[in-house]
């Protein structure tokens, strides 16, 4: 059964469910998000194809849902984020060393607000090591991907990475000591388009 959180409103919600976001946050999200987005009528013969073959709605109410939650699922994401200095803390290395292992790519991080942001799922479960061979997946990595697309490319569990029968995430594969070579190599393929 699902928490109920109030009676429809966003301000309702968040005063009963505590994010770890403000309503001014979203409304900061969104806007983000409506300013870097650009959308074009489809034809009706276009329409009707995307229809058919996409498996995505494409009518405004459920754009609109879809885009609320893309909104909201950044939110969270850069939220539980965590700054240089938290890392130098968690890491017990200085914030500038913190700095330079993301300019060398050791570290992966990304900019909310004009300040580095460094995701959680890089870490371990204690938060004072990276994950192994990060550095060398980074590397072949695109400069340019998007910090969610990273963060899935990790995350997701993946049919070229088995651990004990089932799928694994690149962060699982490698933290179990699993061949960095063969995530490096999805990475690369990533980077090359395919």
């Amino acid at each position: 059964m699902k928490p109920d959180h109030g009676a429809g409103t966003l301000n309702a919600w968040i005063n009963s469910a505590r994010p770890s976001f403000s309503e001014q946050d979203l409304v900061s999200a969104l806007e983000d998000m409506t300013r870097s987005t650009t959308a074009a009528d489809l034809s009706a013969r276009d329409r009707d194809f995307w229809d058919k073959n996409s498996g995505i709605a494409a009518d405004h109410a459920a754009v609109a849902i879809a885009s609320a939650a893309n909104a909201a699922a950044r939110l969270v994401f850069d939220a539980s984020a965590l700054t240089a200095a938290e890392v130098a803390e968690r890491m017990h290395m200085s914030a500038s060393t913190i700095r330079h292992y993301k300019s060398a790519r050791k570290l992966y991080s990304y900019l909310v607000n004009g300040k580095l942001a460094f995701p959680q799922w890089q870490f371990n479960d204690t938060g004072d090591k990276s994950i192994p061979s990060l550095e060398d997946v980074l590397g072949a990595l695109p400069d340019d991907l998007h910090p969610q697309a990273v963060a899935g490319f990790f995350l997701t569990p993946q049919p070229d990475l088995a651990l004990n029968g089932e799928f694994a995430s690149a962060k699982s594969w490698l933290e179990a000591g699993g061949s960095k070579k063969v995530v490096v190599d999805l990475a690369e393929g990533l980077a090359a388009g395919y």
